[in-house]
């Protein structure tokens, strides 16, 4: 309304009229309310003028917002009566039913205040940003006079989310120079400022720093529902050991209210070194003999850097034997430049000096990559001949029982003889 409306009024009517202060600017945050004020509005012989709160602020979509609105008439010339203001709500704003949106005042004096109080809820699919409502108040002898008034509305949280965090390569090895890609989503409705993501490389227990780079990356501004990435260069040290290593992320960003947000998590960071090297090996040289049943056992020998577990091992068939025991055995959990063994029974029937094993080893690293190696294993075969040349028998634990009968019997001639010849030259 303006001076030219008014002065279309009658004078009597135009005495009567009441003020009302609509104008919204936020000036403060304290005890989560905001202040709504403005300068005096002359219009004919009244003047507009308020100071008055709501409260939250900023207002949040799904709850309620208590507001006081104050309204002073200041004219001169005698009371206004029927005096009633109301709030004509808008989407996102609507009253409860057991909430009045109209106030009746009834009768003011010249430059009398009334502070008025709503109570009204926002609708939870509110969009961020400056919403608006009319406020509306008349009198006996003035029709409906009208203001918008504008509340600001933010979404419950300025969410950046961390979608993911991608590395190449995929796990370091020791030495090795990689890439670590931060990926962020603005999930606001508004836009995010001066966001920073720093990486906690400090711990002496993280094998990682960063190569030609800080360990800060930063990012102006995101829009709305928007995504960015962040890069960094790393490198994984000379000694760092075959883990899994947590490293401390965290990020920093402000609205466009100005408020500030940290956000802590961790992420991971894998070091795997080359495949574990497992060697098979006979346990010990033992005399293996051709045609009977013999039992081997095999040193299975991790000689990688760090523990292998769920290590199994299995003998394959293969020429010149027979295998009298399961085929497959469990060996369990082998520490770096260690060993653990497994013995089989087999039936040796070749003409071969030797006879190759093959035996299938299958093992978890310290990460629970799984593996299969196959090895072999050459074991030789000897004769009674052979051992006895060779010296790893003596000929007595060689000796068939056909040999141990003659010695017998000529044990027993010989004895036999000396008796009788004993006997024979005392009777002479």
């Amino acid at each position: 309304m303006n001076d030219g409306v008014l002065s279309t009024m009658k004078p009597n009517i135009a005495a009567y009229f009441f003020v009302l202060l609509i104008l919204f600017l936020p000036l403060s945050f304290a005890a989560g309310s905001a202040t709504i004020t403005s300068d005096a509005t002359i219009i004919g012989s009244f003047s507009i003028s308020n100071q008055s709160l709501y409260t939250p602020y900023p207002v949040e979509p799904g709850k309620y917002m208590d507001m006081w609105l104050r309204v002073q008439y200041v004219g001169m010339k005698g009371n206004v009566d029927n005096v009633t203001c109301m709030i004509d709500a808008r989407y996102p704003f609507s009253f409860d039913a057991v909430e009045d949106s109209e106030k009746f005042i009834d009768t003011m004096t010249p430059y009398q205040e009334v502070l008025l109080k709503y109570k009204l809820r926002v609708a939870e699919n509110a969009v961020q940003g400056y919403n608006t409502l009319a406020f509306k108040c008349k009198s006996k002898d003035i029709d409906w006079i009208s203001t918008d008034l504008s509340f600001y509305i933010q979404t419950h949280e300025a969410v950046l989310s961390i979608d993911r965090v991608e590395s190449i390569p995929d796990k370091f090895h020791a030495g090795d120079s990689g890439r670590v890609s931060i990926y962020l989503t603005n999930l606001a409705d508004n836009t995010l400022k001066d966001i920073t993501v720093k990486l906690d490389l400090s711990s002496a227990d993280i094998p990682f720093a960063p190569v030609n780079s800080t360990i800060e990356k930063g990012i102006e501004s995101l829009q709305a529902k928007n995504s960015s990435v962040l890069t960094f260069d790393v490198v994984a040290m000379q000694n760092a050991a075959a883990e899994t290593y947590k490293i401390p992320l965290t990020v920093y960003y402000s609205d466009d209210l100005g408020k500030n947000y940290t956000k802590s998590t961790t992420m991971a960071l894998g070091v795997q070194l080359e495949q574990p090297d497992i060697f098979v090996a006979q346990e010990q040289e033992a005399y293996i003999r051709n045609g009977t049943k013999n039992s081997i056992t095999l040193s299975i020998v991790n000689r990688g850097d760090t523990q292998v577990k769920f290590v199994v091992s299995e003998l394959q068939d293969g020429d010149g034997y027979q295998i009298l025991t399961p085929k497959q055995g469990y060996v369990g959990s082998i520490n770096s430049d260690d060993s653990q063994t497994i013995s089989y029974d087999l039936f040796i029937n070749t003409p071969q000096s030797s006879i190759r094993l093959p035996v299938l080893i299958t093992f978890s690293d310290v990460d629970g990559n799984k593996y299969a190696t196959q090895r072999f294993v050459d074991i030789n075969i000897y004769s009674d001949k052979e051992a006895l040349a060779l010296g790893i028998e003596q000929s007595a634990s060689i000796a068939d029982p056909i040999m141990l009968a003659l010695i017998a019997v000529i044990a027993l001639y010989v004895g036999y003889r000396i008796i009788t010849s004993i006997f024979f030259r005392k009777k002479q």
